[in-house]
């Protein structure tokens, strides 16, 4: 969807897009930033990937109208435009905490993540805090925003013998992993289990039951980035952060206490 609003207001305005793949955590970025300096580009829309300092350094080299999609720079020094992780998770651990569970897991997130794993932790523990219940270590599985994160996460609680009576999940696709595993040892999702998915993509309104989740706008994140790149080119209009808002799609993955 982020390459979809990107194409198609290139394209209206007469740009061509290059893509490359950096690779998981942005290992080939350096790489794909060569490509596109010998290629000569106009312009860069950079999407999640948290940048480290030698790529900043890099990126601001090339001397490009840039913005980053869906991640901040962690010293702020490139716009940006994306939700706000930490609100949107608060929100659905809130919204689970106002169907009436009390028992409220959290799966698939990685903490040493700073753009999106630790604000969502943070959005996820105060909105357990703000209801006067206690945080425990034991209904939070880390992981890596996986399907296998997913189903570890229920491994994890049956373990544990602590089964949540709901999840919140880094992305839908960790959801669909807790779905599988829930499956498998006889747990019925929403009947005994309800989960929240990340990102609403397309696996969420495929999946049986159809997965609540919050949704990100990521054709709009696309579209936006690029509108402000060539308004930089055309204009000399500078690029300006922004956060977009999330929506909570409610479908058949949550069920009342």
């Amino acid at each position: 969807d982020i390459v979809n609003g990107i194409e198609d207001i290139a394209y209206k305005h007469q740009y061509s897009v290059i893509l490359t793949h950096a690779g998981v955590e942005g290992i080939r970025l350096t790489n794909s930033l060569k490509v596109m300096g010998n290629r000569r580009v106009d312009g860069l829309i950079i999407v999640s990937i948290n940048l480290d300092t030698q790529q900043l350094a890099l990126i601001k080299r090339m001397n490009l109208p840039t913005i980053l999609l869906s991640t901040p720079a962690h010293d702020q020094s490139l716009p940006f435009i994306k939700v706000s992780d930490h609100k949107a998770t608060f929100a659905a651990t809130n919204y689970l905490l106002r169907q009436g569970h009390r028992k409220i897991g959290l799966a698939g997130l990685n903490p040493k993540d700073p753009i999106a794993g630790a604000p969502r932790i943070q959005g996820y523990k105060e909105a357990i805090e703000a209801n006067q219940l206690p945080v425990e270590k034991d209904l939070v599985w880390y992981g890596d925003f996986s399907f296998e994160s997913g189903k570890m996460a229920i491994q994890h609680f049956f373990e544990k013998k602590i089964l949540p009576s709901a999840i919140v999940c880094a992305s839908d696709e960790t959801a669909l992993g807790v779905i599988s595993a829930a499956f498998n040892h006889g747990i019925k999702v929403p009947e005994d289990l309800s989960v929240i998915g990340y990102d609403n993509t397309s696996i969420a309104w495929m999946a049986t039951p159809a997965l609540t989740t919050i949704k990100q706008p990521f054709y709009e994140m696309g579209a936006e980035g690029c509108l402000a790149v060539i308004e930089s080119l055309v204009k000399e209009k500078k690029i300006e952060s922004k956060i977009l808002p999330f929506e909570l799609i409610e479908r058949q993955t949550v069920k009342s206490k």
